[in-house]
């Protein structure tokens, strides 16, 4: 078999596995919030990343990965502080993340979800990790907020409760992002050691949220530690595919670009909205199903436009495109 068939065959592979690992996620950790009645969103966020950092851990430990020098060196001294700038913004992200599944349809959250490119290229502006976009980005990144906002206003079944762990789920994470691209951007690092250096602060911030936030307080008056106990399978696999996503996501970028990874999330989240509407008979108005699918429209041109530009500005500078 050829090197390019090697190639492809993986690429698609891994795209495949991430369109799918990402929604069976949101389906378990949906399920173990509202029907085992497991209202913790951060107690659950943290299952991930606690699983994360041991298993990354303990393959470092064992020899079967190496840290580089470069990396030790990249985190040593004020370096942590980077590192727990980001897993703090981490935690935040997953815990907004799940906590709105308390409050909103599944599928809506999921059309909601194409509102983070307005987000993000405030803050890459505003911080100045990049600069000013050309007219035409910001172009569809106004049309992008236009029909969310449209979007939001069709939906039946939206609380401000809702809406406002949405918004700061989707902040958090354009934080988390602009903080890693800020911070972290001269640190080429591996798979594992990127986990190695970024779950452990990640899970410190889970336990000071879960402790000074009273969750874990509930959990122990409630008693519903038993819930736990009483389906330990369904929370490890809750753990084990939030590992899994974490390391398709650093997999897909190395097999194909950045920009797949985008356009795989959007996908995802089509899914993720189809598998809502059925599994959980929610019902999406005909007028929300427009809004959304111009929403769509516009992060498509939003991503062939930012990806042009980037091709671009690497030509300019000599430098490879990725």
């Amino acid at each position: 078999m050829s090197e390019k068939m090697n190639f492809w065959i993986k690429a698609i592979s891994m795209c495949l596995m991430y369109l799918s690992v990402g929604p069976a996620l949101i389906v378990l950790n949906k399920h173990i919030l509202q029907t085992l009645n497991f209202a913790y969103p951060v107690t659950l966020s943290s299952l991930g990343q606690i699983f994360i950092a041991l298993v990354t851990h303990i393959i470092v430990r064992s020899g079967r990965a190496t840290i580089s020098d470069e990396a030790k060196e990249q985190v040593s001294g004020y370096g942590w502080v980077s590192c727990m700038f980001v897993g703090l913004f981490k935690a935040l992200t997953l815990s907004f993340g799940n906590a709105v599944y308390l409050h909103l349809n599944m599928g809506y959250i999921q059309m909601l979800k194409a509102f983070s490119p307005v987000l993000m290229l405030f803050l890459l502006v505003i911080t100045g990790v990049e600069g000013m976009p050309r007219p035409a980005i910001i172009l569809s990144v106004l049309w992008i907020a236009f029909f969310t906002i449209a979007t939001t206003a069709v939906e039946a079944s939206a609380t401000w409760t809702g809406l406002l762990y949405m918004g700061l789920a989707q902040g958090t994470e354009a934080m988390s992002i602009v903080l890693t691209q800020f911070l972290l951007k001269k640190k080429k690092m591996t798979i594992v050691e990127s986990q190695y250096y970024l779950a452990p602060p990640a899970v410190f911030w889970f336990c000071i949220i879960a402790c000074f936030g009273g969750e874990w307080f509930q959990i122990y008056i409630n008693g519903h530690m038993s819930i736990v106990f009483a389906y330990p399978f369904r929370f490890m696999v809750a753990a084990t595919l939030g590992l899994i996503v974490n390391y398709l996501t650093f997999a897909v970028i190395k097999a194909t670009s950045g920009t797949m990874l985008k356009v795989l999330g959007t996908a995802r989240n089509v899914i993720a909205v189809v598998v809502g509407a059925v599994a959980y008979n929610e019902i999406i108005p005909f007028n929300e199903w427009v809004c959304y699918g111009c929403t769509l429209l516009g992060f498509t041109s939003y991503t062939y436009l930012s990806m042009q530009q980037h091709v671009q500005e690497a030509e300019k500078s000599d430098k490879p495109v990725k």
